[in-house]
């Protein structure tokens, strides 16, 4: 578990703690950490960790240009023995490189407690991020790849990675699902030797993290995979069934009627603006509906914006007539409207503030009658065969 909490505008406190269990016999650690950024290009890292012994470690970042950064520090391990206090110090520093616009590449060498040096090359998209890592030291060496895809809309990434070195190898597969606002919850299967299988669930909250490893056997057992497998993702669509999904539909039918309660005083206030704007595009409307139909070109009958479900009521409160904004809008016996919401169309407003809304037209063009109705953020061309519903002679009913 951590926490992260601002203390200043350039201070930053970390505190985060593990506890571990195995065969009856507990552990845990403790680190607490300050961050102080001294200017846009660099910033000094304090942490110390208690728990199995004691240790220190300081770290100061520096952006060397716009692309090349390095990070460098030490740090001391001190530990109870038989004989005394072992104290063991270690140095590292990781230089960076901004490749290109998504990709970075790091070289960190350390010594003292880990000896060794690696490569790191990291790519991120929009549409997932890819590493890879090459490690040598002593006593432990290794190669590993990861690679995250991530789903727009629905907040749902992928994640699988494999790792193998001097110690054994594993494999690691998962996913994370944004749960709330704030909230992203994730679960991963690590499969390897000689660790074994190990179940990984992760919660993220704002800036607090919650780890739970779960330890499910010492051996590759398929019936563990399978069942470490199953049972997270059973659960989660049960819990999310049962208290998610009401949870985030009650929240966010309370926040709408919030919005509307605020939202009423200024709705009177729209309304009126837009039947003031109408009244001044009737001279505009008249005289272009006079050269549309003089060459029976584009002629619109009526038009409604709003809350067009079912069998709606054309005098309902959330329905709006735009039949003059939309005709002032043709030029040349076309209308076009691009892929944003009408309500910032001249003689629109919201009538239905967070409801889904649609746009009807009924129009007449080469004497022929035509219907079409859009969703609030859906193109439109006017106009088009495809609209084309029946024969009509003559011009506008009265």
């Amino acid at each position: 578990m951590s926490t992260e909490a601002p203390l200043t505008n350039k201070d930053t406190a970390v505190l985060a703690g593990s506890v571990n269990t195995s065969n009856g016999t507990g552990s845990g650690t403790v680190v607490t950490s300050l961050r102080r950024i001294l200017s846009p290009k660099s910033w000094v890292e304090y942490e110390v960790g208690a728990g199995n012994g004691l240790s220190f470690t300081a770290r100061a970042y520096r952006s060397l240009s716009q692309r090349v950064f390095c990070t460098c520090g030490l740090m001391t391990v001190s530990k109870r023995r038989p004989g005394g206090m072992l104290f063991r110090p270690g140095l590292f520093a990781t230089f960076g490189s901004q490749l290109d616009k998504n990709t970075v590449g790091y070289f960190t060498w350390k010594a003292g407690l880990t000896s060794g040096v690696s490569s790191k090359l990291v790519r991120d998209t929009q549409y997932g991020n890819f590493s890879g890592t090459i490690h040598l030291g002593i006593p432990h060496s290794f190669v590993s790849l990861n690679g995250v895809k991530k789903f727009d809309g629905d907040g749902l990434k992928l994640k699988a990675s494999f790792q193998f070195g001097t110690y054994g190898g594993s494999f690691e597969y998962g996913v994370v699902k944004k749960i709330s606002k704030f909230s992203f919850l994730g679960a991963s299967m690590s499969i390897g030797a000689p660790t074994g299988v190990i179940l990984k669930i992760r919660l993220t909250r704002s800036n607090q993290i919650y780890n739970f490893p779960i330890h499910l056997c010492e051996e590759i057992i398929p019936s563990a995979i399978f069942y470490g497998t199953l049972v997270p993702v059973g659960c989660y669509f049960v819990i999310s069934k049962l208290i998610l999904d009401p949870y985030k539909k009650r929240q966010k039918i309370l926040e709408l009627e919030k919005q509307k309660e605020l939202y009423k005083t200024e709705l009177v206030k729209k309304r009126r603006e837009a039947e003031a704007a109408i009244e001044l595009m009737r001279a505009t409307y008249d005289r272009i509906v006079a050269e549309e139909e003089s060459k029976k070109g584009l002629v619109i009958i009526n038009a409604l914006y709003g809350r067009l479900l079912g069998d709606y009521d054309e005098r309902a409160p959330d329905i709006i007539c735009t039949t003059i904004p939309l005709q002032c809008l043709v030029k040349d016996s076309k209308l076009i409207l691009h892929e944003n919401s009408k309500v910032q169309l001249p003689g629109f407003f919201d009538p239905c503030l967070g409801e889904d809304k649609q746009l009807k037209v009924s129009y007449l063009f080469h004497g022929a009658h035509h219907d079409v109705t859009i969703a609030d953020n859906e193109g439109l061309r006017i106009p088009r065969q495809s609209h084309r519903v029946s024969e009509i002679s003559g011009l506008l009913p009265s």
